[in-house]
């Protein structure tokens, strides 16, 4: 996997390869989230909620929270003293996006997890395994879960960060469409017999 951050603008992107699913890629653009998906095709997601999920995870990439400037509202919404260091809870709502609670160690001070509410579920993003990276103390293990499939993690475990004051725009572009299946012998259309059961339509 490979992750890029823009931490001026917020601009994200993720790019991702598994065996046997193949690659996929998201970008945020600073306006539009875009996505490739295994079958090569790009598309926007443009309704709602991805746009206000946008706005969020740009507020949480710029670390906005830090800026008493930004437009949004932060606020402490307790603690959780039953961890090791205990942690402190703070919910961040950037404007026109949504809300998301941080919990942050209260002897370290680094960000321990971000939760970010979906239309079913939470979404849990897990910081561990900080290490000195140049002038910063960051993350080199980061998992993704959500409360409705804790199981299914995705667990990535970073092996090198570069920081540059210099920003690629390209890699948050859209990205370019690939064409990964063909037709056999050339033919550029097919008819596929469907059966409806149960009448599911």
């Amino acid at each position: 996997a490979h992750l890029a951050q823009d931490v001026i603008t917020g601009r994200y992107a993720t790019r991702a390869t598994l065996p046997v699913v193949g690659t996929t890629v998201q970008t945020f653009d600073g306006t539009t989230v875009w996505t490739r998906d295994i079958s090569g095709g790009v598309h926007p997601y443009d309704s709602w909620y991805p746009r206000a999920r946008a706005v969020t995870e740009a507020y949480l990439t710029r670390r906005a929270y830090l800026n008493p400037h930004a437009r949004g509202n932060v606020t402490c919404v307790g603690s959780a003293t039953s961890e090791p260091n205990g942690k402190a809870l703070v919910r961040v709502e950037p404007h026109g996006g949504i809300p998301a609670v941080l919990s942050i160690d209260l002897l370290t001070h680094l960000v321990d997890s971000v939760a970010v509410r979906t239309p079913i579920a939470t979404d849990v993003t897990s910081y561990a395994d900080y290490r000195q990276a140049g002038p910063f103390v960051l993350p080199f293990s980061i998992s993704v879960a959500s409360t409705f499939e804790p199981a299914n993690a995705d667990r990535m475990e970073l092996t090198q960060y570069t920081i540059s004051r210099r920003v690629n725009a390209a890699d948050f572009a859209k990205p370019r469409a690939e064409v990964n299946a063909r037709m056999l012998g050339g033919a550029t259309s097919t008819t596929v017999p469907i059966a409806l059961e149960g009448r599911q339509l």
